[in-house]
């Protein structure tokens, strides 16, 4: 696939390719992490070299590639830090907390201004939501969903209609992740079932998807063949793990995840 990519680079006729590689440290596969890398470092040092015809036009072939700051990830990228081709731009909020907060500033005008067509808020309810946000210190785009889930699942209970049961809603969740989910598990009522299914997403070597996580829920120690399974149907089951879990996971592509 390398070599595809590289003979469709050197056509003539195509503008720059940039290829975006997000969430790199997401990889569920080391040793191919590894090798991707391998393979970059060899792309790139063959620019450092004296560049023949066919070089000039891989030129045109970049990639960004976005990580978090992982010890090993930094290790494995570290062999580029010797060659000129590589630029490094770290989003860290201790070496750019300005930038960091106006991004998270954004996410809370949008995500704010969508909730408020949702729940059907008054602007000046929702003007007390946002700047709530906005003033929280050492927040990240985690914490700033989690309180966002919380008030949308305990908008109708509450009755978050005013300003003043808004102030009075959001002064009672606790600073930090950990305090946020628990105000977060005290929300919803949780049953055996719905732990089960938490503690399945915490502990599989990767996403399960809702078949395999209706059977792997369904499992007793009674159990013994597939037969002997009480299955739900799958919308029944989507249904169900949601209201039980759905402020700590998220459904993509049919695959369950944790929210962290």
């Amino acid at each position: 696939l390398w070599k595809v990519l590289e003979k469709v680079t050197e056509d003539e006729s195509l503008p720059g390719i940039v290829c975006i590689l997000d969430a790199f440290d997401e990889g569920s596969d080391d040793w191919e992490t590894t090798r991707f890398v391998d393979v970059l470092v060899c792309f790139y040092t063959k620019f450092d070299a004296p560049q023949d015809d066919h070089h000039r036009k891989l030129l045109k072939l970049k990639f960004i590639v976005t990580s978090r700051p992982y010890h090993g990830v930094e290790m494995a990228f570290r062999k580029l830090g010797k060659l000129g081709q590589r630029t490094l731009l770290s989003a860290s909020e201790d070496t750019n907390p300005e930038c960091i907060r106006d991004e998270i500033n954004l996410v809370i005008e949008a995500e704010v201004s969508t909730l408020r067509e949702r729940l059907n808020l008054k602007e000046e309810v929702a003007k007390v939501l946002k700047t709530h946000l906005k003033e929280m210190k050492n927040s990240t785009y985690l914490c700033i969903s989690l309180i966002l889930r919380l008030v949308a699942t305990s908008a109708v209970s509450i009755s978050v209609t005013t300003s003043e049961r808004m102030r009075t809603f959001l002064s009672s969740i606790p600073s930090g992740l950990c305090h946020i989910y628990e105000a977060m598990l005290q929300k919803i009522p949780i049953t055996e079932e719905g732990e089960k299914v938490l503690k399945i997403v915490v502990t599989t070597v990767r996403p399960l998807s809702i078949p395999e996580m209706r059977i792997a829920s369904s499992i007793r120690e009674e159990s013994h063949s597939f037969d002997n399974l009480d299955l739900k149907n799958l919308e029944d089951f989507v249904l169900k793990i949601r209201n039980q879990c759905g402020l700590f996971i998220t459904i993509v592509d049919d695959k369950i995840y944790l929210i962290y």
